[in-house]
């Protein structure tokens, strides 16, 4: 269709939205280049690093872990008290002889 106006007769074109250019992400890349040092101006000063400590043996951390373990469940076992065991159980009378044959068939097929 060719744009010949609005029925009408009026003759104003439509209003055409204005372009948004949007945050001006250059500007927002550059300041964080800065802060990072990584665009030629003074880095931030990395902090000292601390001496590293002698690393722990697999028994070590093993028996950190038991200890860690042994803490929980005394924790959990002073906030929970003991539950009574269940009574048994009385264990089901057989139900005695299958029933025979004929009498499963009827009762699957009908008579």
């Amino acid at each position: 269709m060719s744009e010949q106006g609005d029925p009408a007769g009026t003759s104003e074109p439509a209003a055409q939205p204005t372009y948004d250019p949007g945050p001006d992400f250059k500007e927002k890349v550059k300041a964080v280049l800065d802060e990072l040092g990584l665009l030629g101006g003074a880095p931030e000063p990395e902090p000292a690093a601390a001496p590293r400590a002698k690393r722990k043996t697999l028994r070590e951390e093993e028996f950190d872990m038991e200890g860690a373990v042994e803490k929980v469940l005394a924790k959990m076992s002073t906030k929970e008290p003991a539950k009574a065991p269940e009574p048994a159980a009385e264990p089901e009378a057989a139900p005695g002889p299958p029933p025979k044959k004929r009498r499963l068939q009827t009762a699957i097929w009908g008579d």
